[in-house]
């Protein structure tokens, strides 16, 4: 059973090396980058979904299983989105006008952004403790109640930061986004900021690395 794990983390692999090429091999404007880059992406998703339970070590049974397909599908219908936009620039500039293209561009992207943050951060809690998908940073795939803390966090963050997000999509002006695009991007950074650097003081605190200052007050039953 473990080789049959590792040929599926090898193609899991390959498909994504893959995905990052024909990425950019789009944005240079190779024409079949594209649909190659959804395919290839369709392609590791339904590989992941298909072998879940044995890279997540769970029981087919598991609830937390379809959190995982959840976000998978959410994923693929994301890029699905983004490509059919990006793929029908010509015919949407032509309908709309340059200029109505780039705000509707402009919107599309933020209000997914916004999308993502609420659909994503209400199911981080459900997601189980993995190395695949959630917020895997160095410190909160080594621990699992450090992967419980942070993705906790994104939960209690998605609603506030996804409406400001998408608040954002619709009321900022395309000349400020072209000034300043970080500006409409807030949200999502400090929805992805806030539990990144809360999980890392967590567990200086729980394994006691790093600067003393981060769990000098820490009780002994803490460490646990």
């Amino acid at each position: 059973m473990k080789p049959r794990s590792d040929r599926v983390k090898i193609a899991l692999a390959v498909l994504s090396m893959f995905a990052l090429l024909l990425g950019t091999q789009s944005r240079v404007g190779v024409p079949w980058a594209g649909p190659a880059l959804l395919v290839c992406s369709a392609a590791a998703a339904g590989l992941f979904v298909r072998f879940a339970p044995r890279l997540l070590r769970l029981s087919p049974q598991n609830p937390k299983l379809r959190v995982v397909r959840l976000t998978v599908l959410f994923l693929v219908v994301l890029l699905l989105g983004i490509f059919v936009l990006m793929g029908g620039e010509e015919w949407l500039t032509a309908w709309l006008g340059r200029q109505r293209y780039k705000k509707m561009v402009a919107v599309f992207a933020l209000g997914m952004i916004g999308i993502f943050v609420l659909v994503f951060g209400n199911l981080s809690p459900r997601i189980p403790f993995n190395r695949y998908m959630g917020l895997r940073l160095p410190w909160t795939v080594t621990d699992e109640p450090t992967w419980r803390v942070a993705h906790r966090m994104l939960g209690w963050l998605a609603w506030p930061c996804g409406l400001l997000q998408l608040m954002a999509a619709v009321i900022c002006p395309p000349a400020l986004l072209e000034r300043l695009p970080w500006l409409a991007t807030l949200p999502m950074l400090v929805w992805f900021l806030l539990p990144s650097l809360y999980s890392l003081w967590y567990f200086c605190r729980r394994r006691q690395v790093g600067p003393r200052w981060l769990y000098r007050r820490q009780g002994k039953g803490d460490k646990g």
